[in-house]
């Protein structure tokens, strides 16, 4: 009796360019051919076929066992991007269209005995791009060829072809439709056998034929699919749920059985439910806090092809170490092993259909029928949650098209009807879009940090009030008042320590040459290690592994604080952070590019974490001596009730007085969002500044740590009066001076350093016969008289504003300001004073002395200085953007800076006067 039979026709196959189109599989042998690796796209393969998008040859043999004859031979492709033509033994064997699908081929009539010759022409064409379903190959690079796996399969004449599994938590129901090759004949039976997650069997159930019926057709498809199905039911006693903590499989061994040979499938499937009410996610009736990540799915060597299995259950188990729960699939259809590993790691999956760059009829079709395929395909898989059909209106007009709104409103329908047991989003929006019918209200931003912590919380503000910018105006009533609010992208860049990189790929990985062409270059990683040295950060971070170290701390601290703001606000379901791991010239993973774990990957479970502890204070900044008010609460999304935890909190830093205490008594209903009591904390003495942690713990009635967060802070000396005297004509600015301590000179002719918030003509010649000014240059226009090479320039609406390609700014502590401890960088304890203006027309070589701040943006680009000084005639301009002039007096962080600049003019004068005497 015959049973099916695979063979892998994975590995190393013949290749052929055919950038003329005049091949056919006759005339392949005379051309020469090279190898490539199946499956894996060509454009991973070769440097000379980074961008090719034209057509290809593929051929390799095939040994066929004799008695494999008498039966149906199967060719099995997963997926080929985009157009496939096959033929065996030089005889067409069928075609395909679409790139991420998997299709079935019937090469028995072909097929003969011992070697066996397959040819496979694939066409990725140009001219089609803008209307098929891409993805973000537009951001990252073409992507063709097979770059699926690709089997011959020995089946029975009559075989299974697909089971779907449909399954009823509630009653332990489970529906099965099981499609054949063919109608089934008198006495051929279908058998379905349910085995526990433990491998027991808890339910059977039968069918025998004669007279399938047909499956129903995919209406809308380009390609209508019919087939002989059986509907079979069974009833699972007490069915254990799949879930994240506990993702319990079930398994259907489905067999059909003819007088002449059996056929046998094994498919796996989970009871879950996921529902969409009251403004929460349901998980299995329990409300569920979604912490996701996006997911562009992928790899350091083959792009589109994961290396295996293994590889992908291995970073599911990265992600959930991290405490993450979702990965949201980023327009692109992933290989089936990405959803069979989360189902088996227990990570809910958010998948999404690839986008087309403009709508049209033809994209439409390919569109739906790619949706279909993607719900037929992995109908199965209890992990995925949601699906969603647009991505931030690319290939649509939805802001300015009231066609494309209703044709997406309609779409929401038609995918809702083809899979109601999940979650459909139409549009995950950004500003200048937004959704018209969808089971989630989503959102993206992104904001720099902590620059930008105010647009911040003023935007997830927004959300919680369910704003109106979150719909169409002619699609405010279709909005559901129980929908999820999700801030579903966000994030900020970690830059990736390069060593490992260039180990990996033996030079600079071929993506170093990408991403130039966005953002205006900002995100072009080519020789970001020759700009290390060019600015001289080497100076600040040591080496290049450093300045990543201190980069990947400033993402943590920047999504800390994100998350902590989403956490304050009930309303809000969940997130996902942009992203999991670094793709290309995009830096903003959580792991690098080759799954290695960023710096902060120990401390992500304390922000990503079913019940989280919120800390707010006015400032990071304080002075020995001080009470800082710290306001409390506790975000509690966990399975069960609190009762009785007890919060202990301890103040600690290097050399000050450790200071401890508990709040007990904790209660808090799940999804709940309460106030602590606060905490007042009188801070120590500190006779320099001081870097101290307020740690937070959290733990239930059993003792059980549930929550841990921590606030850092720093600390300065008690403000002591100056003796230093300055010249200032400015009175709101001269007033500050005094508030801070300082002696305002009558006249700045006095010998005093000069400290100015504009810089006009008179005040340059002051510095050209020999002054020292400090000049507090907040906004561009407090230039005003030409100073070579120097300009200013706003950051809000450029580059520099940080929000997407992130900027980092730094300070010299060689320079100035070195008993600050810290690793360089303007964190979120220097928040008060960070410029909305940078100082532009910099050379790098200004940076090896002239520039004592700077900030960068991305991959080290667009270098501007944030405190600068220059010679000018005889004296010194001492230059800063940095805002220090309304902190005077009242901030630690101002009054200090502007203490070391004023000290570094001081020192300055000195030099001047022992080199003239």
């Amino acid at each position: 009796m015959i049973e099916r039979i695979e063979q892998s026709l994975d590995g190393k196959w013949e290749f052929w360019v055919d950038s003329g189109a005049t091949l056919a599989p006759g005339r392949l042998a005379a051309e020469e051919s090279r190898p490539i690796l199946v499956p894996g796209p060509w454009q991973a393969q070769a440097d000379d076929l980074r961008t090719y998008s034209g057509p290809a040859w593929y051929r390799r043999a095939v040994e066929v066992p004799a008695d494999w004859l008498a039966h149906a031979l199967i060719l099995c492709f997963g997926a080929v991007d985009y157009r496939a033509e096959v033929w065996w033994n030089g005889q067409p064997a069928g075609e395909h269209e679409g790139g991420y699908l998997p299709f079935e081929l019937d090469v028995t009539a072909a097929a003969r005995p011992g070697r066996n010759e397959l040819v496979v022409r694939v066409a990725d064409p140009p001219e089609l791009f803008r209307e098929i379903p891409h993805g973000k190959q537009s951001w990252y690079g073409p992507l063709s060829g097979i770059w699926q796996p690709v089997r011959l399969e020995c089946r029975p004449a009559t075989h299974i072809r697909r089971v779907r599994v449909t399954p009823d938590a509630a009653t332990g129901r489970v529906s099965l439709r099981v499609e054949t090759s063919r109608p089934l004949a008198e006495g051929d039976r279908i058998e379905a056998r349910f085995l526990s997650p433990q491998g027991a069997e808890v339910a059977t159930t039968d069918h025998v034929g004669a007279g399938l019926k047909p499956a129903p057709t995919v209406q809308g498809a380009e390609v209508a699919r019919t087939a002989p199905t059986a509907e079979l039911n069974a009833t699972v006693a007490a069915p254990e749920l799949w879930d994240i903590d506990s993702p319990r499989l079930y398994t259907v061994e489905v067999t059909l059985e003819t007088e002449a040979s059996r056929d046998m499938r094994a498919e796996t499937f989970g009871f879950r439910t996921i529902e969409a009410r009251e403004g929460r996610l349901w998980l299995n009736g329990r409300p569920l806090y979604l912490r996701g990540a996006l997911d562009q799915d992928y790899y350091p060597d083959l792009i589109y092809t994961p290396p295996s299995y293994e590889y992908i259950e291995n970073e599911f188990r990265q992600a959930k170490a991290m405490g993450l729960n979702c990965l949201r699939v980023h327009i692109k259809v992933a290989d089936p092993r990405y959803y069979e590993a989360a189902d088996r790691v227990g990570l809910l999956i958010w998948t999404e259909l690839p986008n087309w760059a403009q709508l049209t009829d033809a994209a439409i079709a390919r569109g739906r029928e790619t949706i279909a395929g993607m719900i037929e395909r992995d109908w199965n898989h209890p992990s995925i949650i949601i699906w969603t059909i647009i991505n931030e209106a690319w290939g649509t007009e939805l802001a300015t098209n009231p066609d494309h709104r209703a044709w997406l409103a309609e779409m929401y329908a038609w995918v809702k009807g083809l899979d109601p047991t999940r979650l459909v989003v139409d549009n995950s929006p950004c500003f200048d879009n937004a959704h018209v019918k969808s089971d989630l209200d989503d959102f993206h931003f992104y904001a720099a940090m902590p620059d930008d912590t105010a647009v911040w919380d003023a935007l997830v503000g927004g959300m919680a009030d369910r704003a109106p910018w979150l719909y169409a105006p002619d699609c405010q009533t279709a909005r559901e008042d129980g929908a999820p609010l999700v801030i579903s992208e966000f994030g900020n860049w970690g830059l990736p320590d390069i060593g490992p990189l260039l180990a990996h790929y033996g030079r600079e990985p071929w993506w170093f040459e990408t991403g130039w062409e966005w953002s205006g270059g900002d995100v072009y990683p080519h020789a970001a290690g020759q700009r290390f040295h060019d600015l001289y950060l080497d100076r600040v971070f040591g080496d290049y592994a450093g300045l990543a170290h201190a980069s990947q701390w400033a993402q943590f601290e920047a999504l800390r604080y994100e998350i902590e703001t989403m956490r304050l606000h009930p309303p809000i379901a969940g997130y996902v952070i942009t992203e999991f791991t670094d793709v290309h010239w995009e830096c903003n993973g959580l792991l690098d590019m080759l799954r290695r774990p960023k710096a902060h990957y120990d401390r992500l479970r304390e922000i990503n974490a079913d019940t989280m502890l919120i800390p707010r204070v006015a400032r990071r900044a304080w002075r020995a001596g001080e009470t800082a008010d710290v306001a409390l609460h506790l975000s509690h999304f966990g399975p069960r009730p609190l009762r009785d935890a007890a919060l202990t909190w301890s103040l600690a830093g290097d050399g000050v007085p450790h200071a401890e205490g508990t709040i007990g008594g904790i209660a808090a209903a799940t999804a709940q969002v309460i106030p602590l009591p606060p905490l007042r904390l009188e801070l120590p003495d500190a006779t320099r500044p001081t870097r101290l942690s307020l740690w937070l713990a959290l733990a239930d009635e059993t003792g059980q740590e549930v929550a841990r967060n921590e606030l850092p802070l720093i600390l300065f000396p008690p403000a002591t009066p100056a003796s230093r005297v300055v010249a200032c004509a400015e009175e709101r600015l001269a007033g500050a001076l005094r508030q801070a301590g300082y002696t305002i000179a009558a006249d700045a002719a006095a010998g005093a350093p000069l400290v100015v918030t504009t810089f006009d003509q008179s005040t340059r010649r002051f510095v050209e016969r020999g002054g020292q000014v400090l000049f507090l240059a907040q906004k561009p226009d407090a230039l005003q008289t030409s100073v070579p090479r120097l300009a200013l320039r706003a950051r809000r609406g450029t580059p520099w504003s940080g929000d997407w390609a992130s900027s980092f700014a730094w300070y010299r502590r060689d320079l100035w300001a070195g008993d600050i401890p810290g690793d360089g960088r303007f964190d979120f304890a220097f928040a008060s004073v960070l410029p909305e203006t940078v100082i532009d027309g910099v050379h790098p070589a200004d940076f090896r002395e002239e520039v004592l701040a700077g900030l960068f943006v991305g991959w080290l680009r667009r270098p501007a200085a944030l405190v600068r000084q220059l010679p000018l005639g005889k004296g010194t301009l001492l230059v800063s953007t940095l805002r220090l002039r309304d902190g005077l007096g009242a901030d630690p962080v101002a009054d200090k800076l502007v203490g070391e600049l004023l000290s570094l003019l001081s020192s300055k004068q000195q030099v001047s006067r022992s080199v003239l005497n």
